[in-house]
């Protein structure tokens, strides 16, 4: 009689295997799906809040930025965005929640410099931490010694400890481009003042652009 080949016993795992496999496959391409499309989806997110945010809506702006900074939490665009409008909005909380997010733009880019300059300034709030903002500024700084906002911050904080010869560094390398600001000149005149030394630069901005600032208080501490 003609003989009957046998099925193989291992059909049956091939076919669980194949399904396995083809299961796996589907996952993957779900996977990648999402992988390529978190970036996307925070980007446009981020551009959606950024528009709020420049129209002085910055509680609609937030959500958004949240919303960019789940899907892709190394997206730097959006812990920045956040971080500012974080701090923009003020309070313990909110101010807790900016600084980790800079943290967080620090960690992918040491070099940030709004990064170091905003954290640096949060941090100078308290005088716990003004240490380390000193170091968050000077970083800033080094990168760039023409940005303004940075000298100035680290004037102030020179300035609020009392280390006046250092706040006048910073205070000195813009003074030409603060000319304007009265409430900027102010504070270079109090500084200059401080340094006895200097006290005939502050007397001279007072008989000059500050004519008539000179406050009675300030008259009768003899800073000047």
């Amino acid at each position: 009689s003609p003989s009957v080949n046998p099925q193989p016993h291992f059909t049956g795992g091939l076919i669980k295997l194949s399904s396995r496999l083809c299961l796996a496959v589907v996952l993957s391409a779900w996977l990648t799906g999402v992988a390529i499309q978190a970036p996307a989806f925070s980007a446009s997110a981020v551009s959606d809040g950024v528009r709020y945010y420049n129209q002085g809506y910055i509680q609609k702006a937030i959500p958004l930025f949240e919303k960019a900074y789940k899907a892709n939490p190394q997206d730097e665009q959006a812990n920045l965005w956040l971080a500012r409008s974080y701090k923009k909005q003020g309070g313990t909380e909110l101010l807790n929640k900016a600084k980790m997010h800079y943290e967080s733009v620090l960690q992918s880019n040491p070099n940030n410099i709004e990064a170091l300059t905003d954290l640096g300034e949060i941090l100078s709030w308290n005088p716990n931490t003004r240490p380390q903002a000193m170091i968050y500024q000077q970083q800033a700084w080094e990168l760039d010694s023409s940005n303004v906002d940075t000298a100035r911050l680290l004037s102030t904080i020179y300035g609020w400890e009392r280390r006046y010869n250092e706040a006048l560094k910073y205070a000195d390398a813009i003074a030409p481009v603060m000319q304007n600001n009265t409430a900027w000149l102010k504070d270079y005149a109090h500084l200059l003042g401080q340094t006895r030394a200097r006290a005939d630069e502050a007397v001279r901005l007072y008989e000059g652009p500050l004519q008539g600032e000179l406050s009675k208080t300030d008259a009768l501490r003899g800073d000047y």
